[in-house]
């Protein structure tokens, strides 16, 4: 008429009380359940009649259960427009501090079938995602975590038509900045004519510097005041160039979180 007893460890080597559920499976059967409170090595000892069984103690390594609010996406195939027929729309995944989870993105294009959107586990929290859309017309990008959506998913993404274009920009700017200091880049026309236009989406406001050279060329400078990743829209007649919008990651001076940072805001600026 014994019952087991179970005795559990916790990683800090201390014995830790769970609430346990016992029940006999005939013949001479048990089955245990408990549910653990902290990740970590635990140790599972098990007696019956005083005595410890035999393999007994048993190590059990516990994860942390995912939390999908804590990941963040990141890129320019998550953006909701700029993104044309053909581009391969990248974007990335980062599930740091969010626990074991199975990450899962997929794309739905305007016909509600499904695209092929490649997942690569670039380390142990981190995944670059990419996709190639092939029809005009609104995508969904759904980032689950766990079975749960991550945070702003579904993304909706307009997908624009192809779109030919002589106009090429290049700098800094489009890749990265810090805090406190302008991000430059440049934009020449190359011929093309058209009403260029500027539109910086991101963390916070940024003031945008403009000069035309006359030549078919314009430097541009934009003022970021807050950490975090920024789309820059480079514009011809209020139509994404390709390639646009380039997403830059502005870094903080100092220690900042980034993905603490929710408020989006965007300045225009208009030149001939």
């Amino acid at each position: 008429n014994s019952l087991p007893e179970i005795i559990f460890i916790n990683p800090h080597n201390r014995q830790h009380s769970l609430p346990i559920s016992l029940k006999q499976t005939p013949p001479r059967k048990f089955r245990c359940e408990y549910v653990p409170r902290e990740p970590g090595l635990h140790s599972v000892n098990v007696f019956f009649a005083g005595r410890p069984i035999p393999n007994s103690p048993y190590g059990v390594n516990v994860a942390s259960s995912s939390d999908a609010k804590k990941c963040r996406a990141f890129g320019r195939g998550i953006q909701p427009k700029g993104v044309r027929t053909g581009d391969v729309a990248e974007f990335r995944v980062i599930t740091k501090d969010a626990g074991e989870g199975a990450m899962k993105a997929t794309v739905t294009g305007p016909d509600g079938m499904e695209l092929p959107c490649r997942v690569t586990k670039a380390n142990s929290t981190t995944y670059e995602c990419g996709y190639v859309p092939n029809h005009v017309g609104p995508h969904t990008v759904n980032i689950t975590y766990g079975g749960a959506h991550i945070p702003r998913s579904p993304f909706p993404v307009a997908v624009g038509p192809y779109k030919d274009s002589r106009i090429r920009a290049y700098g800094p700017g489009l890749e990265g900045g810090v805090v406190g200091y302008p991000a430059d880049f440049v934009v020449e026309t190359n011929g093309e004519t058209g009403s260029l236009g500027f539109s910086i989406e991101g963390p916070s406001q940024a003031r945008i510097e403009c000069k035309d050279n006359g030549d078919g060329s314009a430097n541009v400078r934009y003022w970021p005041t807050i950490p975090g990743e920024y789309a820059v829209h480079i514009l011809c007649n209020d139509e994404d160039i390709p390639l646009s919008p380039f997403m830059a990651w502005i870094e903080a001076p100092g220690n900042f979180d980034p993905n603490k940072v929710k408020r989006k805001t965007k300045n225009l600026i208009f030149f001939h």
